[in-house]
């Protein structure tokens, strides 16, 4: 009797019978992840403390007691750690949307704005020179310098392609960039805010006033999610915080509408948690983020003004 050939792979198919081969995403190691990580502020406090101890592969998988930790009762390990999407932190648009800092905007979502910023980012550096030897090449073939094309490929058709496609994103490229202008002309600082957030080239850290940002918005996030948890009106959070000291702040915190005082309080409320000697650091950190968020507001309307 003939022995039985291997057994059929489950899974899609391509229609010549090859499986369909899904690529793996390289996260990178254990340490860029958690540098990554620590970058939107979301590595919890004994999760850093396992990093620092027992490396960044153990703060991520969480640890375990050995049977001498149990024996002499030690508490239970760092349990293993909520990753997030990492790939989405090494653009400063990307953090600060990671941050929840693009969170509780009227009229578009986190999501909208992000992906409207890099759309935005995608398309200028499109159009702008680039050195790398495949974009050199394409451009060239698109161009008619090269001599053969791969079969099937009609040269005249391709250099129409692309002379249309060229236009028509030159087109949106300088309707965004011309109403940026006009916005940045009604409040200066707008178009110099939504560069930082979307083009200017910060792939581990910054914009400054970014990282300011998240980490104050980290260090005071557990007592906020404190006083959610005890459905604390905003009115109640104000209450109990201290006189500000006239000599050392000059932001008017608490000049809030009187309705809205009886509101819940909400993450988005955590700069009220900050200390004293913070506020005014907080007040210029937070213009550039409103001016940055007024710019992809535009971007999400296609450069039209409101």
């Amino acid at each position: 009797m003939s022995r039985a050939g291997r057994k059929r792979k489950a899974g899609k198919r391509q229609p010549n019978g090859q499986l369909v081969r899904t690529p793996k995403i390289d996260k990178g190691t254990p340490e860029l992840q958690m540098q990554r990580m620590a970058r939107i502020g979301a590595v919890p406090a004994d999760s850093a403390a396992v990093w620092l101890s027992q490396g960044a592969a153990a703060a991520i998988e969480g640890t375990m007691r050995t049977k001498a930790q149990i024996k002499r009762g030690e508490p239970e390990g760092v349990p293993a750690m909520r990753m997030v999407d990492t790939s989405e932190t090494v653009d400063p648009i990307g953090r600060a949307w990671a941050a929840g800092l693009l969170d509780g905007v009227d009229g578009y979502t986190a999501n909208e704005l992000r992906d409207a910023g890099r759309r935005f980012a995608a398309l200028y550096w499109r159009k702008m020179p680039n050195s790398s030897v495949v974009s050199s090449l394409y451009a060239n073939m698109v161009s008619g310098l090269v001599e053969e094309l791969p079969a099937g490929v009609d040269r005249e058709q391709l250099l129409e392609d692309a002379d249309a496609r060229d236009m028509r994103q030159e087109t949106v490229l300088m309707r965004l960039l011309d109403g940026l202008d006009r916005l940045d002309y009604q409040e200066r600082g707008i178009r110099k805010a939504t560069d930082q957030l979307t083009l200017d080239p910060f792939a581990d850290a910054g914009p400054s006033w970014l990282d300011w940002l998240i980490s104050a918005r980290t260090s005071v996030l557990p007592t906020v999610i404190g006083a959610i948890g005890r459905s604390m009106m905003l009115g109640q959070v104000i209450a109990t915080l201290p006189d500000p000291d006239p000599a050392r702040c000059t932001i008017g915190m608490m000049d809030l509408p009187r309705e809205a005082e009886g509101r819940p309080i909400s993450p988005t409320d955590w700069h009220l948690f900050l200390p004293y000697a913070q506020i005014l650091r907080w007040s210029e950190c937070s213009l550039r983020l409103r001016r940055a968020i007024a710019g992809l507001s535009l971007l999400c309307r296609g450069g039209k003004l409101s």
